[in-house]
């Protein structure tokens, strides 16, 4: 979000009631699934992308932490 990449509703409402919001699109709760783990790959590209190329320059400093 503070990125610009992605609006205030990404991910705002649960699968759950998304599922039954869009039953009568013959969506399925994997096929969500499926997309937001797209998403979630393709976002953390492109900011790592971004900010390996800053460290690259010299721009910045980063470190990776897992919670």
């Amino acid at each position: 979000l503070l990125l610009g990449m992605i609006n205030n509703n990404y991910k705002k409402i649960p699968l759950k009631i998304l599922k039954a919001e869009i039953e009568y699109c013959d969506v399925t709760e994997w096929e969500l699934n499926k997309f937001y783990m797209r998403c979630n790959t393709r976002l953390n590209t492109i900011l790592f992308s971004a900010l390996n190329n800053l460290q690259n320059r010299s721009l910045i400093a980063f470190e990776t932490q897992i919670l």
